[in-house]
């Protein structure tokens, strides 16, 4: 039995709180103002987005404050940088990942942008456009799901190349198809934005129902001998990889919301219950911490079904596997979710907390001996404290999730009608 002291639940709310005021849109006005270049997807989704859910949240005065100073800010990123939004057509894919303060360019190491950073702008900037009355920002954003949603991805029935190019506008032929990192997203805004519309924009249901079928289909396999469901990659867009990295946890997060709020198949919350308890098989280490990636075993004459390989043995201490464990926990109240997640917390607070404050990433979650990266990323306050302490709330009526969806840094923004 787990028992959640009132000290513990208060250090976690101060820790959430700290997050929301922290003034993340003034360092990110410097940094879109400077030669550097920076990441669209963290910055506007990360820090605009703290000041949207601030504005209708926790602390409304200073919230609204600076969604007003963030409006600079996202014309920069839209506009690839140039400062003023366009007049006429657009078609949303000059969001690019990478922008300086002269010009939109695409990454260094490639000229394709990932389909989650362009795809992961949209509500975000739908509700500034509600809060602010102006369509413009919405229309921007919603051009390039619309984009995507026309040149379809049919070849894998709705799983989408990883790469798409910005100036073609098409995807990039023969990359991996996968639920993790560079698409990971794109499938969650698929769902959450036919939500945030009041359920008025259906292709967008239509859209997520045929990739979930097709990555049942496609993707999803169990394990050898102990038969865990798990969802693998196409390598090539072809041979299956029995590799799961820690993002794809979310996935089991958005099954619950499509099943509760969507009308999605009932096999949709079995599905998202078997891979929460897969992703709580990753934290089966040494340090009690989850690897980046694992990879499962589907020889039946091995003995282990995960396999982690040293070069994923670190762990940035990602929110995916608490966030799926706090929907299914406000799906089927069952309470070993609230186990599992404060396990997860007592781990990172043992062998991830630094002595001199905060906490850093692990570079092998194998060893007790552990050695520190030297960084503590922002989604660790952002969504995986966050999560925690939603999943370990005696209120779970706070929030509540027909009401509210979370972005994919665990900011709250409003559903609301049109």
């Amino acid at each position: 039995m787990t028992i959640i002291l009132e000290s513990e639940a208060e250090s976690f709310r101060k820790l959430i709180l700290s997050d929301f005021k922290m003034n993340a849109t003034s360092n990110l006005h410097q940094r879109c103002n400077s030669e550097a270049a920076i990441s669209s997807l963290p910055s506007s989704t990360g820090a605009a987005s703290i000041d949207l859910s601030s504005s209708a949240t926790v602390i409304p005065s200073a919230g609204l404050r600076r969604v007003e100073s963030s409006l600079s800010t996202l014309r920069h990123l839209g506009t690839g940088g140039r400062g003023t939004l366009p007049n006429g057509e657009y078609s949303g894919l000059r969001s690019l990942s990478r922008h300086s303060d002269r010009a939109a360019k695409s990454p260094s190491w490639s000229d394709e942008s990932s389909l989650s950073e362009v795809t992961t702008v949209q509500l975000e900037f739908r509700d500034l456009s509600r809060i602010t009355g102006d369509k413009t920002f919405e229309d921007l954003a919603f051009n390039t799901s619309k984009h995507i949603h026309e040149i379809g991805c049919a070849r894998h029935g709705g799983l989408c190349e990883m790469y798409v190019n910005a100036k073609t506008g098409q995807f990039k032929a023969g990359t991996t198809i996968t639920f993790g990192a560079r698409a990971d997203s794109y499938y969650e805004y698929l769902l959450k934005q036919y939500l945030q519309t009041g359920k008025t924009v259906e292709w967008l249901l239509a859209d997520y129902a045929q990739s979930m079928a097709s990555m049942e289909k496609l993707l999803l396999k169990e394990s050898e001998p102990h038969k865990h469901r798990f969802v693998g990659e196409l390598i090539g867009g072809d041979a299956f990889s029995p590799k799961m990295d820690h993002l794809v946890c979310f996935l089991s997060g958005t099954l619950v919301l499509g099943k509760l709020y969507a009308g999605q198949p009932e096999e949709h919350l079995q599905i998202a219950k078997d891979l929460g308890a897969t992703c709580q098989e990753m934290y089966k280490t040494a340090t009690g911490l989850a690897p980046e990636i694992a990879h499962f075993n589907m020889d039946a004459a091995k003995a282990d079904d995960v396999i982690i390989k040293p070069l994923d043995s670190h762990c940035l201490l990602r929110p995916e596997a608490v966030e799926a464990w706090f929907y299914l926990y406000r799906a089927t109240g069952d309470k070993k979710y609230q186990e599992w997640g404060w396990a997860a917390f007592e781990a990172i607070d043992k062998y991830a907390r630094i002595a001199g404050g905060g906490y850093s990433s692990v570079n092998n979650v194998k060893t007790t001996k552990v050695q520190y990266r030297d960084l503590m990323e922002s989604f660790l306050l952002a969504e995986t404290f966050k999560y925690i302490y939603l999943l370990l709330a005696d209120d779970q009526s706070e929030l509540p999730l027909d009401r509210w969806v979370f972005n994919t840094e665990g900011h709250p923004l409003p559903i609301r009608t049109h």
